[in-house]
């Protein structure tokens, strides 16, 4: 819930948006919160300054995330208006500085993971990756980035910010999505390895008994029909050390399960990739950015 002294503020910021002043206007300024529970009550069809009053009065269950994923996308949208970037830097900075610190954390074994990457269970010891986690969070939360690619050098955090910084923001907000983490040459090879993780993932998921059937053509069913039955409301598909995949001749089928799209299955996939993958390949320097 927004601070009640901090209502009129924002109101007056969403009433100077030239966008406000028409429904399909406050639409789309408000898509951005189709994650959160104040999208399925706003009331855009309302005047400006009731559909505004409402949202800011509104108690989601979500608290202030809401309205700072609102005001890092008016930002973006409102680049050149000095004024309205003032507004949006103060409601920021105060809505943030109100945020309870996290609190402390009790961890009976050793903090230093050495050369190891952290994973979900390391979550509350991984510091220093809250903007970077909370940024790819966002780029998977907005529906039509059905593809993401996590890029850089080799020891650079990768599988820590996916595993550790951006899998429990997953958890917490998104519950009903399956979520399923591979690492491509964790077994034998990709497919054997992509199929024993979402066994895995679906042993953990509250639709395990829902989905028993999806376990048994596990086995012998191309993953790709393995995909169109699970029908869930998102699955995402994370693919650490993609790099790995290609050392091996199975690496299409795991390139075709992610890439393959089907009006069955809200199907969406995140690869974390070396740089040197991409930039050393003289196959793959076309696809570099």
């Amino acid at each position: 819930m927004l601070p009640p002294d901090l209502h009129k503020q924002f109101q007056r910021l969403l009433l100077d948006l030239p966008a406000w002043a028409t429904h399909k206007g406050r639409e789309r300024t408000l898509a951005c919160l189709r994650n959160y529970d104040l999208w399925d009550h706003r009331r855009t069809e309302d005047d400006p300054a009731t559909c505004a009053e409402h949202l800011v009065r509104f108690q989601s269950k979500h608290g202030v995330e809401p309205y700072l994923q609102l005001l890092a996308d008016l930002r973006d949208a409102n680049q050149g208006f000095t004024e309205i970037l003032k507004q949006i830097a103060a409601l920021e900075a105060d809505i943030r500085s109100r945020q309870t610190p996290r609190p402390p954390v009790k961890w009976n074994k050793p903090p230093y993971r050495g050369l190891l990457a952290f994973d979900r269970e390391h979550a509350p010891i991984f510091f220093g990756r809250d903007h970077e986690s909370q940024a790819l969070y966002e780029v998977i939360a907005e529906a039509r980035n059905r593809f993401t690619l996590v890029l850089g050098a080799s020891g650079s955090g990768k599988s820590s910010l996916v595993r550790a910084g951006l899998r429990p923001l997953l958890d917490k907000r998104h519950p009903k999505w399956l979520v399923t983490v591979v690492t491509p040459l964790e077994l034998a090879d990709p497919d054997a390895s992509l199929r024993a993780a979402l066994v895995q993932t679906l042993k953990e998921h509250d639709l395990f008994e829902a989905k028993r059937h999806c376990l048994e053509g596990l086995a012998t069913e191309p993953l790709a029909v393995i995909a169109d039955k699970l029908c869930v409301e998102r699955w995402l598909l994370i693919v650490d050390q993609f790099e790995s995949s290609s050392a091996t001749s199975k690496a299409p089928t795991l390139s075709t399960v992610c890439s393959a799209q089907s009006p069955k299955n809200s199907k969406y996939s995140l690869r974390s990739v070396r740089t040197s993958f991409i930039t050393a390949s003289p196959t793959r320097r076309s696809a570099a950015p």
